[in-house]
């Protein structure tokens, strides 16, 4: 446990924001001010009208609809009762769940999937008609159901979210995947998108003395509240008491881009200063860097110069294709095809890539390394 004075002092130190609060909005307002801008946003109410927000107050209504489903449990193994990737997930019924989950909080539902007959107690969003103009080639919704004080370590997913809270209580801390040389990712295989800094009130600046320059962005959900996270920002999650959740998810390599350029200019990556102004120059001019990649291509098929420039070329000529600007087909197969020579490079850069760096790259280019242990839990609470 970190000293009560260390912690005081990174709570005095640490720049504080708050989440933007809407009460209305757009879906192309959303996609255009908050997705594209990278920005998170809470929609206070959004989802208040679900029949959702009202049954799922009782668990004899769960258990009399959804009772025989099966449902994931996760049950906790650290001191804080928090969930990793290290915690146990074992299949169950809902009501067996129900049976002991209020007088056992470590035990958890976290980020499973939704028996499917409680859907029709879900309903319409125009947030999340503005999530779905996202990529939709992966997508999914979690439900997270807890009976008490559950944590969520502070981490990051690849993944776009609108969280829905439909009951109880939940405090989320967040931070911008700029500051991510300031949150001190776990350099292992074991969990390199967690910090060191389990909690972020609880901090030792001798140790993490970085932190004390992040900006942090705290938000309170109510039930039907809806609170979208940009894929790869930061962040730890709270619960008060019973609560349940959905988690609405989808991977876009845009998001992926828009993180890829920000931990480029926060120099996360081990690049000089000249090719790290080269990299950036690509990136800041979509068109013209895609043109040229895609000219290059066709000369040559697949080249390579290094992870870092590869993915910046590929990505962009996707993502300008993706919006209209090209042949969305072609750029698709490119960054398929560059997979293999992608997994070898960085296998190859091992010893010099710490494992936070390599664990972004091979999420970025979607071609897994072999070198970091399964994820069992998501780590949202």
């Amino acid at each position: 446990m970190e000293p009560a004075s260390a912690s005081a002092v990174a709570s005095e130190v640490t720049r504080r924001r708050s989440v933007v609060e809407l009460h209305r909005i757009d879906p192309p307002v959303f996609f255009r001010a908050y997705f594209s801008g990278n920005r998170p946003c809470v929609l206070r109410g959004g989802a208040g009208h679900w029949p959702a927000v009202e049954r799922w107050r009782s668990d004899d209504y769960l258990r009399q609809r959804a009772g025989y489903r099966p449902i994931a449990e996760t049950t906790s193994t650290r001191d804080d009762i928090g969930f990793d990737h290290q915690s146990p997930i074992g299949p169950t019924r809902l009501a067996a769940f129900l049976d002991h989950y209020a007088d056992d909080q470590r035990r958890y539902i976290n980020d499973a999937r939704m028996p499917g007959v409680l859907v029709s107690d879900l309903g319409a969003s125009p947030l999340l008609d503005g999530f779905a103009l996202l990529e939709d080639v992966e997508r999914r919704v979690g439900m997270f159901m807890g009976g008490g004080d559950q944590f969520a370590p502070l981490h990051y997913d690849d993944e776009d979210n609108v969280y829905v809270l439909v009951a109880g209580k939940k405090i989320f801390t967040l931070f911008d995947i700029a500051d991510f040389g300031g949150l001190y990712p776990h350099d292992d295989v074991y969990k390199p998108d967690f910090s060191e800094i389990a909690d972020p009130d609880r901090v030792d600046l001798e140790r993490h003395p970085r932190f004390a320059d992040v900006t942090r962005y705290d938000v309170e959900l109510e039930p039907g509240d809806m609170l979208y996270v940009p894929g790869y920002w930061w962040h730890s999650v709270r619960s008060a008491g019973r609560s349940i959740a959905l988690s609405y998810v989808r991977l876009d390599r845009r998001a992926q881009q828009m993180a890829f350029a920000k931990l480029l200019r926060a120099g996360v990556f081990p690049l000089d200063a000249a090719r790290q102004a080269h990299i950036d120059g690509l990136v800041s001019a979509p068109r013209e860097t895609a043109a040229d990649t895609s000219s290059a291509l066709a000369r040559g098929g697949i080249w390579w110069v290094d992870a870092f420039e590869t993915y910046a070329r590929l990505v962009t000529l996707y993502t300008v294709a993706l919006d209209g600007g090209g042949d969305l087909a072609a750029a698709a197969d490119a960054l398929d095809r560059v997979k293999p020579r992608a997994r070898a490079a960085l296998l190859a850069d091992a010893d010099r890539l710490s494992r936070p760096v390599l664990y972004l790259m091979q999420n970025f280019f979607r071609a897994k390394l072999g070198i970091f242990r399964d994820h069992s839990a998501a780590g949202d609470t």
